[in-house]
């Protein structure tokens, strides 16, 4: 036999058999071949194993003759190894790692398996069941540790060992049905070991290929082959080999098919205590009992029943049923229907009664068991000693674990814990309390708590240690104590009486370590003192005094003061030191601090802290030629005080007595101490700024006022000019150009242009519309502003230019161009040392480069009109430069100046696309550059002359003006250019004499600010009656009083500024 898959291999001579152990690297040889073989042989349980070492094939032979053994042969063991016949009727065949399983009915069962049927099981085998074989093979004994003899198994070489003698008679569900009562008795008929066909009910199913059948004659267990889903009241046929098992037969290796659904069987009423109830075994019954016991272990529940002297048990299986029998008292009556399971003991007698109960209405109670039994008082009394006994061990296992917890909790708390006598002293401390005072048991023995308090904090604590010791709810305090090492902390302690384990009274208390709090606490209500002071006014002094006095209350022993830093020099100067020497302040006030003089000195101007462990061997002021700091000075430090802006102000001195560096609640105060004299020091300056912004407001509003007497003004100013300007034109037309008058003409007529640029000058200055840019050349427009210049300006003080005519124009407003000039004249002119000095105006023409050379960054590049402004006054130094055009920024005195100039100067070449620079060095002047970009384009040519009017051709136009001189001027001019005038004073006239005769106009020129009626107002009327009559307004204060909607009226239309010239009005 060889099967190499599973590692088995048998060897026979003529004499007997042996197992091979072969090693799996060699060749498989197949069954039947003759060979030589050399190997170590090794004892077995029966017959020897050979381990293979050489083999050598000789022949193919073919498998020899086996001699026909019995069962029981094969159970002696003697068969072991040996090639052997068997002969038996086959119950089953199935496949088993690649060996066909053929199983055989017999009373002890029998396998054979058969090699080389890896495909699952052949069809010429599967026919083989229930027919009567005759097999060749080898004979495998299975022993146990001890040499016992557990089971035999035949190894057959192929199926061609087998033989069939008998074949099965007909297909299983072909066979004739048999009754479930008759297999296996003595008049049965058919053979022992076949198969029968058997139909009935299902009653109960303990597994899928398990369950119990039923028909008329009885019951029966039956094993399938196959899994299945049967449920009780199936309806089954099975083909099966019926085997002695118990008190009826077992119907095994069955097939199986349903047919159907039918009624449960009536079940048998039996007496369980009767002798012959074996005769039910796998029947359906019902039987009567008292409840013993209920025991439900490992998902099995069993009720334990007694019936007379008879016990028997019902196996509960049914879901619903457990939760029944679960509720069932011992002593109960019920009546249980299951089917009956009888065990047999070794002579076959009935040794247990048993039912399986697999409906859920399968229990019924006939009576409900008593509540109360002596083994349930029993068991109460027990249950209720070992309850005392387990709360006696609770109760001292729990005082063990509170000792233990009060232990861990008393040494690892964070918060200091102590315990006292009834006098308050000492009589315990935990690590907490000796880290946070530093004081422990040694230092406390004999000492009471309050022993360690200052006097103030002893007031009524006899009336609250008492409280204490009454066991009352004593609210907690807050204590001070001296640390050891001299720092006071505070504590918020709560107390409780308490009673050791002899009975006498302690006092155990817990503290909080609120030092912290407190000092937080005392920081608010400084911060509140001081915001209160500085908000309610109180003098800067006085404010920083009381701050000294809080950094000095708070810590005992230390000297402070406040040293304020002045820019000029720098200079220190004390503005708060209460308790120091006089002497000493007097020493430091005023001290000038050169570069690098004094360690303190220099930390105070750089605006750093310093601490001086050795002031007296380090000076604070060496080099500055200041004092030397008081003898019982140990340590001295500062903390520097800023504002807002970010400037250092000053800082806070601290003088110590001990050599030691500050500590952490000393820094946070001082801290605050900074922030707050900076919060004061801010608010001087504010008051200070808030002044000068009100002094400016007041300015404004006396120049608001200059500026509307000023816009009226130039209204009438205007008609006067305009009247002159007027008449003197309509002389020079009257006369002949070769006439000597027209020179004097000339004259007049410049001189009231000069007028009428001024009164512009003086409307643009008093109004705060955004100015107009138009073309313009530099040139003329600098010659203008200087001549206004030279008039405000001191005769000692000269004025030169140098204008170079390039062609270039650039987009400006003259009138910001001449405000820039003089700010930057009248800044030089107050430079100047006794008010005598030089102020150069050049005009030239500056390329701006591409290639990042530029002295001016930020201009694009292109060509720009540089104007330069030059004096040679007392100059700036790098500081002043620095903050030159910074609003209010002024180096001037109190009611000399805002510090607006520069700044305004700065944001009018912004708006005009340049720039401003400036070089200077203090007693060599000061150098201003103006660029502005310049643009080329050709100046109109301007055509002089009578002949260059335009003249009409006898259009009727109506002029209305309330000035008489200047309607009769306007009348006489237009006469003069060919219209025909019609001049009228009032308004009111003039729009009666147009309605009465529309048609008789063909233009309106009125002026804007009339009495009774207004231009606007008089040329809607007018333009409602003709729509599209040419309006022209004339006005000596553009814009000046009027509201909104007679603004937008103007708007695209033609508007004539007095004095006009001819030119103008034609």
């Amino acid at each position: 036999y060889a099967d190499p898959p599973n590692q088995i291999w048998f060897l026979k001579d003529e004499t007997a058999g042996v197992s091979i152990t072969r090693d799996p690297a060699f060749p498989a040889l197949p069954a039947g071949t003759e060979v030589e073989l050399q190997g170590e042989a090794q004892p077995d349980a029966f017959a020897p194993t050979l381990v293979e070492r050489t083999v050598r094939v000789i022949s193919h032979p073919g498998l020899p003759p086996a001699p026909l053994h019995s069962r029981d042969e094969l159970l002696g063991g003697a068969l072991d190894s040996q090639w052997i016949g068997l002969r038996g009727v086959v119950r089953s065949v199935t496949c088993e790692k690649g060996r066909l399983r053929l199983d055989f009915s017999t009373p002890t069962g029998l396998q054979a398996f058969v090699a080389g049927c890896t495909n699952g099981v052949p069809p010429r085998a599967s026919v083989l069941v229930d027919s009567v074989l005759r097999l060749r093979g080898v004979c495998g004994t299975r022993f146990n540790a001890r040499g016992n003899v557990v089971d035999s198994v035949l190894f057959v070489p192929d199926l061609d060992s087998i033989e069939v003698e008998e074949p099965a008679s007909s297909p299983p569900f072909d066979l004739p049905l048999t009754r479930i009562a008759t297999p296996l008795r003595y008049d049965d008929a058919h053979r022992f070991g076949h198969r029968i066909r058997v139909s009935g009910v299902v009653t109960a199913v303990t597994r899928r290929t398990e369950f119990f059948m039923q028909d008329a004659s009885g019951g029966a267990f039956v094993q399938s082959l196959e899994p299945l889903d049967l449920t009780p009241g199936d309806m089954v046929e099975a083909a099966v080999f019926p085997e002695p098992a118990g008190a009826t037969p077992s119907m095994m290796a069955g097939v199986i098919r349903k047919l159907g659904r039918r009624e449960d069987p009536v079940p048998k009423v039996i007496n369980a205590s009767g002798p012959w109830f074996t005769q039910w075994d796998s029947t359906l019954v019902t039987a009567q009992g008292e409840v013993q016991e209920v025991v439900f272990a490992r998902g099995r529940l069993d009720v334990v029943l007694r019936a007379g002297e008879q016990r028997f048990s019902l196996q509960v299986m049914d879901p619903e049923a457990r939760r029944r029998a679960l509720r069932l008292r011992r002593g109960a009556v019920v009546a249980a229907t299951g089917v009956c399971t009888v065990d047999l003991d070794d002579q076959k007698e009935p040794r247990d009664l048993g039912l399986l109960v697999v409906r859920p209405s399968a229990i019924q109670v006939l009576r409900p068991g008593p509540w109360w039994t002596p083994e349930r008082a029993l068991g109460l009394l027990g249950g209720l000693t070992l309850l005392l006994a387990i709360l006696r061990a609770w109760g001292l296992w729990r005082e063990a674990r509170l000792r233990e917890q009060y232990r861990l909790i008393f040494h690892h708390a964070t918060d200091p814990i102590s315990t006292h006598d009834v006098e308050g002293r000492f009589t315990s401390v935990n690590p907490a309390w000796e880290r946070v005072t530093g004081l422990g048991l040694h230092a406390l023995v004999d000492r009471r708590l309050v022993d360690l308090l200052p006097p103030t904090h002893r007031v009524d604590w006899q009336s609250w240690w008492g409280q204490v010791l009454s066991g009352s709810a004593a609210p907690p305090r807050e204590i001070e104590i001296t640390r050891a090492d001299g720092r006071r902390i505070w504590l918020e302690v709560v107390s409780l009486m308490v009673r050791d384990p002899r009975g006498r009274v302690r006092v155990q208390s817990i503290g909080r370590d609120i030092t912290r709090r407190h000092r937080d606490e005392q920081l608010r209500a400084g911060q509140q003192r001081a915001l209160e002071s500085i908000a309610t006014g109180v003098p800067l002094p006085r404010v920083l005094e009381e701050l000294v006095h809080w950094i000095e209350a708070e810590f005992p022993g230390v000297a402070a003061s406040v040293l304020l830093v002045e820019p000029e020099g720098p200079t220190l100067r004390h503005a708060a030191a209460p308790n120091l020497p006089p002497r000493y302040v007097e020493a430091l006030n005023g001290l000038k601090v050169p570069p690098g003089g004094g360690s303190l000195a220099g930390a105070l101007v750089r605006g750093a802290g310093l601490v001086l462990s050795d002031p007296v061997g380090t000076p604070p002021w060496e080099g500055c030629g200041g004092p030397a700091v008081p003898s019982w000075v140990r340590t001295c430090w500062s903390a520097p005080i800023g504002t807002d802006a970010n400037r250092v102000m000053g800082a806070f001195v601290l003088y110590l007595r001990e050599s030691r560096e500050p500590l952490p609640e000393e820094r946070e105060l001082v801290r605050v101490a900074c922030s707050l004299a900076g919060i004061a020091i801010d608010r001087k300056g504010e008051e200070l700024v808030r002044q000068q912004l009100e002094a400016r407001l007041r300015q404004s509003e006396k120049m608001q006022a200059i500026g509307t007497l000023a816009g009226g003004i130039a209204h009438d100013f205007n008609n006067i000019l305009a009247t002159i300007q007027g008449n003197t034109e309509v002389l020079r037309m009257d006369l002949l150009p070769s006439s000597e008058l027209q020179e004097s003409l000339s004259a007049i007529l410049t001189a009231t242009e000069r007028a009428r640029g001024l009164v512009l000058q003086i409307l643009a200055f008093s109004r705060s519309e955004q100015p107009e840019r138009r073309l313009m050349l530099l040139g003329p427009v600098i010659t203008e502003a200087l001549n206004l210049i030279r008039a405000s300006l001191p005769a000692s003080v000269e004025i030169r230019t140098s204008l170079s005519p390039s062609g270039l124009q650039v987009r400006a407003n003259a009138t910001q161009i001449h405000q820039v000039l003089m700010n930057l004249c009248y800044n030089a002119s107050q430079a100047m040392r006794g008010g005598a000095g030089r102020i150069e105006i050049t005009e030239e023409v500056v390329e701006i480069a591409s290639d990042g050379a530029s002295p001016v960054p930020q201009l694009a590049p292109g060509s720009y009109l540089c104007i330069r402004v030059r004096d040679d006054g007392h100059g700036m130094d790098a500081r002043t430069l620095e903050r030159i055009f910074e609003p209010f920024f002024t180096t001037k005195g109190p009611g000399e100046g805002t510090g607006l100039g520069l700044a305004v100067v700065h944001g009018i070449m912004q708006s005009h696309d340049g720039a401003i620079t400036v070089a200077s060095c203090p007693g060599r002047g000061s150098t201003f550059h103006l660029y502005f970009p310049a643009v080329e384009a050709e100046i109109p040519s301007v055509t002089s002359g009578e002949d260059a009017l335009p003249r009409g051709h006898g259009e009727r136009i109506l002029i209305v003006d309330d000035e008489a001189g200047i309607a009769r001027f306007a009348a006489r001019l237009l006469t003069r250019l060919g219209y025909h005038p019609t001049a009228v004073v009032d308004p009111v006239e003039a729009l009666d004499r147009f309605l009465a005769a529309p048609g008789e106009f063909d233009a309106l020129v009125t002026d804007l600010t009339m009495p009774r009626l207004t231009g606007v107002d008089l040329a809607r009327r007018i333009l409602a009656e003709r729509p599209g009559l040419p309006v022209i307004f004339c006005t000596g204060n553009r814009g000046g009083g009027l509201h909104e909607g007679e603004l937008s009226f103007l708007e695209g239309r033609q508007v004539l500024v007095k004095p006009f010239r001819a030119e103008g009005l034609a």
